[in-house]
């Protein structure tokens, strides 16, 4: 450009700055989209301050505060437990082991595990850079990127090329020692040798990846490295974990199948079972939009467990005597007694499931009895 090239400069230099703009601006456009994203599923903390419950960012958290956790909640800075409360959590995220882990009073806690059941309160001991899920991603999180085999092709090429170039330039920079060669000459034959590198290798291959991106884009899926597409081409079969992969976590009562009862009598138990539960979860809310109720005072509690999956609430009430049992129709009909009904359920129930609800059997016992195994383990 200083010797007034502009072509030459255009043609030499244009191809590698195509190639940095593109594939910067590529990656950056799906940095900042997966920013936002980020944003949006960042957990919230329910934290008691002035005797308040307030909703607040993970990260307006400080030293000493009390959080409120229940099923479904995250734990999002490291404490311990403070109050009666009991709760099980899932460290899986940080053990790898998806055993429930139960929490009392005194235990600690870590950020990055999940509440499973129970309710509890729990004070922060360590927050921010010094909770154990940051100082775990810390340590893990390393930038590393993988070439594909086409980038590791072209590179072995574009490498090739520059080696002979580059001896090729020594030749002729000896030659210029014998014979003088004007300035703006030289750089022409610098330009010229400079062109046998191939830099529209990488150009071409940044475009076709930026403009398979964009169609992907088209279809809902974001591409975060660009050579990532070249790598999607060959994979055959993606298993994923539908659990906030595939589904939103948000559930809504699709219908209520009554056995030996009629709709207006099932509508008014599931409402006043999901109002007297004292905790909540999705599923419960699911069905209180739909099924209003009353809370009755409950005898004895036992929280869901996505291990046990049934949770069940025992009344002492006259027009609500006996224990109530909401769960997985496969755990509890082995305790179904044998009829009609039970051979009427199984086939619905496999109809449904077949289509891909989540099917949910509510039973009742007229026995009071307790809801405590010998080893105090619920049965």
């Amino acid at each position: 450009m200083a010797l007034g090239r502009i072509d030459d400069a255009i043609l030499t230099a244009g191809m590698v700055l195509l190639n940095v703009i593109l594939g910067v601006g590529q990656e950056g456009r799906a940095k900042h989209r997966l920013d936002r994203i980020a944003l949006l599923t960042r957990p919230k903390a329910t934290v008691i301050r002035a005797g308040r419950k307030r909703t607040v960012d993970p990260g307006e958290l400080v030293l000493g505060d009390v959080m409120e956790v229940q099923p479904g909640d995250q734990i999002v800075v490291d404490g311990r437990v403070v109050d009666s409360g009991k709760i099980e959590v899932d460290e899986s995220l940080l053990t790898g082991e998806s055993d429930r882990v139960p929490k009392r009073p005194g235990d600690e806690v870590y950020s990055g595990s999940f509440c499973i059941s129970g309710r509890a309160r729990y004070v922060a001991t360590k927050v921010g850079a010094d909770s154990f899920a940051n100082r775990l991603t810390t340590g893990a999180r390393t930038f590393r990127q993988v070439k594909t085999p086409l980038q590791k092709d072209v590179d072995f090429i574009v490498r090739l090329l520059v080696l002979l170039a580059t001896q090729l330039g020594i030749l002729i920079a000896l030659s210029f020692i014998y014979s003088f060669v004007p300035l703006v000459e030289q750089v022409q034959i610098a330009a010229v040798l400079a062109a046998l590198v191939p830099q529209g290798l990488f150009a071409m291959i940044t475009v076709t990846y930026a403009v398979a991106a964009l169609r992907m884009a088209g279809r809902g899926a974001l591409i975060q490295q660009i050579n990532a597409i070249e790598s999607l081409s060959n994979v055959d079969v993606l298993c994923l974990d539908k659990t906030g992969t595939l589904t939103t976590n948000t559930l809504k009562l699709e219908a209520l199948e009554p056995l030996g009862i009629s709709v207006a009598e099932l509508t008014r138990l599931l409402g006043d079972y999901v109002a007297s539960s004292s905790e909540g979860n999705r599923t419960a809310e699911a069905i209180g939009e739909v099924c209003a109720g009353q809370a009755r005072t409950v005898r004895q509690e036992v929280p869901f467990s996505s291990a046990r999956k049934w949770s069940a609430l025992a009344f002492s009430q006259n027009d609500l005597a006996g224990v109530y049992v909401l769960g997985a129709p496969e755990i509890l009909q082995p305790a179904l007694k044998p009829g009609t009904h039970l051979n009427h359920l199984l086939s619905r129930t496999a109809e449904w499931t077949e289509s891909g609800m989540r099917v949910l059997l509510f039973a009742h016992s007229p026995e009071a009895g307790p809801l405590d195994g010998s080893h105090s383990e619920p049965q």
